[in-house]
């Protein structure tokens, strides 16, 4: 017998999704919707509904006979195109048979392909009607994956509205409704909807779409919205992986964040509007957001406005207050360290020559550390490579020599963007130190047009003074940052605490999205020497250290201390969990699979 509350949770799963979004909708009217609320409904949609599996779909035992994964899509596909057919005709009876085919499906999201409109054999109409009726009656994601997926070729203006309810889903749900939606008039204004109702980590697919937008439909929508919407705008272009061909030089933005610069009072109402300013004060100076198309003088205003409402002390009342309520609020956190350097940095003017930033983004933002190059007050990298950003400091300052010269050239890795070297390129640097010239020396390029190279020349003493600062620099860093740090220090001087137990150290990190929880990975066993079948898996241990404004560095020592403790005299495999390797090692090895859902730093 189950309880009140439990038969509850199991009637929620029959009411449709749709009509779950729009009661989530109705409790939170602004703003995000709260992630916990939609995992639940996400999670409650993979579950199959029915005893019995209809065997006119494949199920995942049938699909993993298959090799490749190209295979897998191609059958379920097949056998897809096949059930939607046989409901073209698109009756009521017609349409329950597909529901109740698709709820018995034991397919999971990953394995299922799009179906194009061209595949059916049946009017636009039809296939309206039948995605439609999956839309606003399905209740597993098997029915509102095809629904969404049918709708990019076929949605109306009328199904707007659901389509962007829909797709605050997230995940593959979230990319078709994007399609669909981009077919639409005044599509830029509901993908802007959608973009503020979700995480910053998950608005790529949206904001992707606003950038795709016409002139047009873009300025219909500036003209509607205020001015902190307008400028938040403008950073959701700046942030998208792979720089907007619009963006670099715009004048129309630059007049946004100008005004908004100037109105500061707008910004002061609220954290989330303060968090805003913070973070366009530092993208202005240093980031993307430096290359709009500013007139002289106008980007050094810009950036003293936005300044200027962190110093304000009522910003600091505000921050405050709210700290007190929400003490543990890592946002919080940052705003207050953006004020108090804000204040300490006064206004500073653009620097010459070669500056190195290491600038810490609002952690809700998704986003990490970057170590931006600025040359004579330029974000180098922003200014030649539009497909990502700086490396971390980690990779760009303290890995091997980091950016330090010496006489013999030597290539740096400045960013290799969202992507692998080999398919979009990269920006490299040859770094190179002239001694009787009292220079040093980049050539900078990007790998996907090596002919095209740009060269910059600074004073050594300059340069050896400046990498040596920010080489020196950890005021950056949140305690469990500073942790991971001092642990991969401690291990690299005492290896033995992972080789005793037959394993082989990784890393350690704390991501900037989840600053309160330092992260420690391992493979096992250690890879052995002249064998080419190494059975391998990936561990990771994690352990808690609070965010806090200060970094007490005794307490994090004391932290790492007891770590270095526990592997002196504990098999760390014990305390972590597999998060890497494959089904087949994990038999071999005698460990359980699938592993857990964390994810290699």
């Amino acid at each position: 017998m189950t309880t009140a509350g439990e038969r509850s949770a199991l009637d929620s799963d029959f009411v449709p999704v749709y009509q779950r979004i729009r009661n989530l909708l109705a409790r939170h009217p602004d703003g995000l919707l709260p992630t916990s609320a939609v995992k639940a409904i996400c999670d409650s949609m993979s579950r199959p509904r029915g005893e019995e599996t209809d065997h006119r779909l494949p199920s995942m035992t049938d699909v993993r006979k298959f090799e490749s994964r190209r295979q897998q899509r191609r059958a379920v596909r097949t056998a897809l195109v096949d059930v939607i057919q046989s409901a073209s005709a698109a009756t009521d009876i017609d349409l329950k048979w597909l529901s109740e085919r698709l709820r018995r499906s034991k397919l999971n999201l990953r394995c299922m392909p799009y179906v194009e409109v061209t595949d059916l054999v049946a009017s636009a109409d039809q296939i309206r009607a039948i995605a439609l009726h999956l839309l606003q009656e399905g209740i597993t994601h098997a029915e509102v994956f095809v629904g969404l997926n049918l709708m990019r070729d076929t949605a109306q203006p009328e199904d707007a509205r659901l389509l962007r309810e829909l797709a605050l889903l997230g995940r593959s749900y979230a990319n078709n409704a994007s399609e669909a939606l981009q077919r639409l008039p005044s599509s830029a204004s509901h993908l802007f909807w959608d973009a503020l109702r979700v995480p910053q980590e998950r608005r790529e697919v949206f904001v992707s779409g606003l950038a795709n937008a016409n002139e047009g439909e873009l300025e219909s929508l500036l003209e509607t919205l205020s001015t902190v919407e307008s400028a938040k705008l403008v950073r959701m272009f700046a942030s998208l992986p792979q720089m907007p061909p619009r963006f670099k030089g715009n004048t129309r933005f630059a007049a946004i964040l100008r005004t908004a610069a100037e109105h500061r009072s707008m910004f002061r109402g609220s954290p989330s509007s303060l968090i805003l300013a913070a973070e366009l004060w530092d993208d202005v100076r240093y980031a993307r957001t430096a290359l709009l198309g500013f007139g002289p003088g106008e980007r050094e205003a810009t950036a003293a406005g936005f300044r200027s409402v962190l110093t304000d002390p009522e910003t600091h009342m505000v921050v405050e207050q709210a700290i007190s309520l929400y003490p543990q609020s890592s946002d919080l956190i940052w705003l207050l360290r953006q004020i108090y350097r804000a204040i300490d940095e006064g206004d500073e003017q653009l620097p010459s020559g070669i500056a190195l930033r290491c600038i810490v983004p609002a952690p809700s933002s998704g986003a990490g550390v970057r170590t931006h190059i600025l040359t004579d007050g330029v974000p180098l990298v922003e200014r030649f490579f539009d497909r990502g950003e700086s490396a971390s400091p980690e990779r760009l300052l303290h890995k091997g020599m980091g950016l330090r010269s010496i006489d013999s050239a030597r290539e740096v890795l400045l960013s290799d963007g969202v992507c692998v070297e080999e398919c979009c390129g990269a920006l490299r640097a040859r770094i190179q130190r002239h001694e009787g010239a009292g220079r040093v020396t980049w050539d900078v390029w990007h790998t996907d047009r090596s002919d095209e190279i740009f060269k910059f020349s600074f004073d050594a003493i300059d340069y050896d003074q400046e990498v040596a600062r920010a080489t020196g620099d950890f005021d950056w860093e949140w305690p469990a940052k500073r942790a991971a740090r001092l642990l991969r220090e401690r291990i690299s001087d005492e290896p033995e605490l992972f080789s005793r137990w037959g394993c082989r150290f990784g890393g350690a990190t704390s991501r900037n999205s989840d600053r309160s929880i330092l992260r420690l990975w391992f493979f096992y066993p250690n890879e052995p020497s002249g064998t080419e079948d190494w059975r391998w898996l990936q561990f990771e241990y994690t352990d808690t250290v609070s965010d806090s404004f200060w970094v007490d560095h005794t307490s994090v020592m004391a932290t790492v201390e007891q770590i270095v403790s526990t592997l002196r005299r504990t098999d760390p495999k014990s305390a972590a969990k597999v998060c890497g390797g494959s089904q087949r090692y994990a038999e071999a090895l005698g460990y359980s699979w699938p592993p857990s859902q964390h994810s290699e730093p």
